[in-house]
């Protein structure tokens, strides 16, 4: 990538549309809710029973992997015409992208891994901004720059 960063606080933002973060924590609480709850449900429901015990302890324990094996982080800022890549190691950077400038962009759903949105901009150059909650930034995509969807023209001869 040969875009430029430059130390987010000089470019002088207001607040962003949304904010797009590496971890999903809202479904990990979801996930941690439902864990404890079946961990009391196999203990204290009507009779101990360990296959639910199990599952519960097992879902809690992968919320619990996730929190302390995935760091959290900003990948990107949206605002109206354009959006501000963070970089992954230093949070301080970070590259601004009008939508003007995306040449296309493609969402990749990954199962363990996240999802990847693949953005090319017009100088050739491409970038991947994970996340495992890239959906609102995909609904931003599909109303401002809907066109340039790499997807869009793949079953265009059934449309004849």
């Amino acid at each position: 990538m040969n875009k430029e960063m430059t130390d987010i606080a000089s470019m002088n933002l207001e607040k962003p549309l949304y904010r797009l973060t590496l971890r999903p924590t809202f479904i990990l609480s979801i996930m941690a809710i439902l864990g404890v709850t079946l961990i009391l449900t196999g203990v204290w429901g009507f009779s101990f029973n360990w296959g639910v015990l199990l599952f519960g302890l097992y879902v809690l324990g992968m919320v619990v992997f996730s929190v302390i094996m995935v760091k959290d982080r900003i990948v990107c800022d949206l605002y109206e015409d354009y959006m501000i890549v963070y970089d992954k190691k230093d949070q301080t950077k970070g590259f601004k992208v009008t939508f003007d400038e995306i040449q296309t962009w493609q969402y990749k759903t990954g199962v363990a891994l996240g999802d990847n949105l693949v953005i090319t901009l017009d100088s050739g150059e491409s970038f991947a901004l994970e996340s495992f909650k890239a959906r609102k930034v995909i609904n931003v995509l599909f109303r401002r720059i809907p066109d340039k969807e790499i997807h869009k023209n793949i079953f265009k001869f059934l449309k004849k």
